[in-house]
């Protein structure tokens, strides 16, 4: 992950818009992380991971307790099930 100070983030914003394809920037103020970018697949990835985590717990309630290996499975294949 590279780290620019947000000065030089602003100078050279396309130089870092077009190297998020490749590693998340972390943009510093004051020497401290203020922000990370990231590319448009990686959030959507993210965001991927944070609905299926929300689905778990969901089903999670619904079921009283942990899911379980059989639960998980039957959770993540009902998501990634490809089409016949």
């Amino acid at each position: 992950m590279r780290h620019v100070n947000s000065s030089d983030f602003k100078t050279h914003l396309g130089e870092y818009l077009d190297l998020v394809a490749e590693e998340p920037v972390t943009v510093n103020r004051l020497g401290q992380p203020a922000a990370v970018l990231v590319s448009v697949a990686e959030y959507a990835y993210l965001c991927g991971l944070d609905e299926l985590f929300r689905a778990a717990r969901e089903a999670e309630a619904a079921a009283g307790g942990p899911l379980g290996h059989d639960g998980v499975t039957a959770l993540l294949l009902g998501r990634f099930a490809r089409p016949e």
